[in-house]
């Protein structure tokens, strides 16, 4: 009985640390907002917006940049440091966006994103 006991406790407490988890923190809705959003308005939008999804990538919703495109996920969760988003921007098998590299300090913030666990607003 007290097995039973202390083996609830631990589900409850790994599923409130799990949910917890889940939820993004204001810092990182933040900067989601303030690095993040309008990267992919200046730079991504025009092929990957809400007129135009090439390869099926739409990177203006965030259910858009969960489901990824034609090429797979566009965010790895498991390994963020291996997202095809990443890539395509570091210029690895895909290379987006095509007509120039993005500078290093907004891959560093898309990196730094991704690794974070990708926080996007719920509605915007």
């Amino acid at each position: 009985m007290r097995n039973r006991a202390l083996l609830t406790l631990i589900v409850i407490g790994v599923g409130s640390a799990a949910s917890t988890a889940a939820e993004p923190t204001k810092a990182q809705l933040e900067f989601f907002e303030k690095k993040i959003r309008p990267l992919f308005v200046e730079k991504c939008h025009r092929c990957h917006g809400p007129d135009k999804q090439k390869s099926g990538l739409r990177l203006d919703t965030k259910d858009g940049f969960l489901a990824g495109g034609d090429s797979g996920p566009a965010f790895n969760t498991e390994k963020p440091e291996e997202s095809l988003l990443l890539d395509a921007v570091r210029y690895g098998n895909i290379q987006m966006p095509p007509d120039r590299k993005l500078a290093e300090d907004e891959i560093n913030a898309i990196a730094e994103w991704l690794k974070n666990g990708a926080a996007w607003p719920e509605k915007k």
